[in-house]
C-alpha cells in the first residue's frame, strides 16, 4: 500500500489540516469543495480542488467518500461532518476509521489498500481548539515514513 493522495472538503479544522499534511508529505492534496469555498492561508492545494455546483458541505462529503478508498474521521462522529461521512461510507460500502492513532491509521490503510484517503472532521472551535494540530500529527505519524 502506498498512499498517493489525501482529499477533503476543505473546512477549516481537521479537513484543512489534512490538506496541509498531504502537501508536507509530498502527496496530492485535493477534494470536492462547496461553490465559493475559500482556501484560507494555503495556496499550494487550491488548484487541485473541484468546486461542487452547490454551496453546502454534505454533497461534497459524499463526492469525496465515493472518490476515496477509505475515510478518516477526526473529532466527533455523532454530528456533522463526521456523521455525514459515516452515512456516506455505509451507503457506498467504503471503509472508515475514527480518531485513530497514527499507528492504527497506517495499519488500517494497509489492510484496506487505501491509496486515496478522504479526511473528514470537526472544524476548529472552542470544543476542538487543537483539531488541526491533532489531525496533522496523526497523518504525519502514520505516513511520514513513506
Amino acid at each position: 500500500m502506498t498512499l498517493q493522495s489525501i482529499m477533503s472538503a476543505g473546512q477549516k479544522g481537521a479537513e484543512s489540516a489534512a490538506l496541509e499534511a498531504a502537501t508536507t508529505l509530498g502527496l496530492l492534496a485535493w477534494g470536492t469543495v462547496p461553490k465559493g469555498w475559500h482556501k484560507g492561508a494555503t495556496e499550494v492545494y487550491a488548484t487541485n480542488m473541484v468546486a461542487h455546483n452547490g454551496n453546502a458541505y454534505p454533497p461534497c462529503i459524499e463526492c469525496n467518500v465515493k472518490a476515496a478508498d477509505g475515510t478518516l474521521i477526526v473529532g466527533k462522529t455523532d454530528g456533522p461532518p463526521g456523521s455525514l461521512s459515516l452515512r456516506a461510507c455505509n451507503i457506498h460500502q467504503k471503509p472508515w476509521i475514527a480518531n485513530p492513532t497514527g499507528h492504527q491509521l497506517v495499519e488500517w490503510a494497509a489492510e484496506n489498500n487505501v491509496k486515496t484517503l478522504h479526511v473528514s472532521g470537526s472544524k476548529t472551535s472552542d470544543l476542538y481548539p487543537d483539531i488541526e494540530t491533532t489531525t496533522f500529527a496523526i497523518l504525519l505519524e502514520a505516513f511520514g515514513g513513506l
